[in-house]
């Protein structure tokens, strides 16, 4: 009986690493943003602030993460 406990607990943990081995990189296949769309997008965001500055400098942090990786060649 212990034997058989300890052969499903192996085989659930073989199922467990191996879905998580498939889903892991997901994140890193993400296609990159186009340049200009970092742009429009903070634009946007800039004009539903309305002139508020506290809102403004929160439209910054997205638009440098967006910058930092997007594409320009498309």
């Amino acid at each position: 009986m212990k034997k058989a406990l300890t052969i499903a607990l192996f085989g659930m943990a073989v199922a467990v690493g191996g879905v998580l081995g498939a889903t892991t990189g997901a994140q890193e296949t993400t296609a990159m943003p186009c340049c200009s769309t970092c742009e429009e997008n903070y634009m946007s965001c800039l004009n539903e602030c309305g002139g508020d500055a506290t809102c403004a400098n929160a439209c910054d942090a997205p638009y440098y993460k967006c910058s930092r990786y997007c594409s320009f060649s498309c």
